[in-house]
């Protein structure tokens, strides 16, 4: 997991990351995980069909993409099996053509990318959109076939999805990669928590953890979750870290690693 999150980091510290990029390292947690290679090969493709039904010299419209990639191609909301693993592994999306909005937008947007379309991913609370840099008043909504969204269908779709919550336009600007990351592992630790499958989510959480600037309370849980698998080595490795994050609560993760430790021994 070192070697992957060193990766993983490498591709954030760029000055542009890309979203194929994190998506494929993060794949590397599947079952079968793909290369890079095999992710950017079908992206290409996507890309060169879209080109290809294209007239001649004429440039790509986000509404020709959105439909080409949604109603040709056939990407789609998986709404019957929501928060399987395989909606947030580009690989498996790309295969079988459903996936989360999250998944679903940066395959849009990649593909954008490469037919030099600006499109970015929009982490509106509750479900990705993917946002027109060209044109900043309209929003694309992967999960329901690429439909074009305005301000009031935005505003709508956050008040069916967060009835309690108070919408802010600042939740229709731009996911910065390194939130999209954090969003990413953290509908896989989801999907993993509902399948009571500790492994994965030790797998989960520690890459997550290790992300440049993540917040204490993932190398928590991970510390407990390691403590549930009895690998209680590792898990108080894992409070002596936190005790130098958090001084304030030094001296209560200074204990749990104590009394890990001894009862290993």
């Amino acid at each position: 997991m070192d070697s992957l999150s060193k990766e993983l980091n490498a591709y954030l510290a760029r000055p542009e990351p890309r979203l194929d990029e994190l998506m494929a390292t993060i794949a590397q947690l599947s079952a079968q995980p793909p290369t890079l290679g095999e992710v950017t090969d079908q992206l290409d493709l996507l890309a060169d069909l879209l080109v290809s039904r294209t007239p001649a010299r004429e440039p790509v419209s986000p509404d020709q993409l959105l439909t080409f990639l949604h109603g040709t191609i056939g990407f789609q909301g998986d709404t019957e099996r929501y928060h399987r693993p395989a909606n947030s592994f580009v690989h498996r999306v790309l295969e079988r053509r459903k996936g989360i909005p999250l998944t679903l937008a940066a395959i849009d947007v990649e593909v954008a990318r490469r037919v030099d379309l600006e499109l970015s991913i929009v982490g509106m609370p509750g479900h990705v959109l993917v946002g027109n840099k060209a044109n900043p008043d309209r929003w694309f909504d992967p999960f329901s076939g690429g439909i074009a969204l305005d301000v009031d269908d935005c505003v709508e779709l956050f008040a069916r999805l967060n009835p309690t919550g108070e919408f802010d336009r600042s939740m229709l600007a731009s996911m910065p990669p390194i939130k999209f990351c954090r969003r990413m592992l953290a509908n896989l630790r989801m999907a993993y928590l509902g399948r009571g499958d500790l492994n994965q989510l030790i797998n989960i959480l520690t890459l997550s953890a290790n992300l440049d600037q993540s917040p204490a309370t993932i190398r928590l849980e991970l510390a407990q979750f390691l403590a549930a698998a009895g690998r209680s080595e590792q898990a108080a490795n894992e409070y002596d870290h936190l005790a130098k994050l958090d001084p304030s609560n030094q001296s209560t993760y200074r204990l749990s690693a104590t009394r890990l430790r001894t009862h290993r021994n």
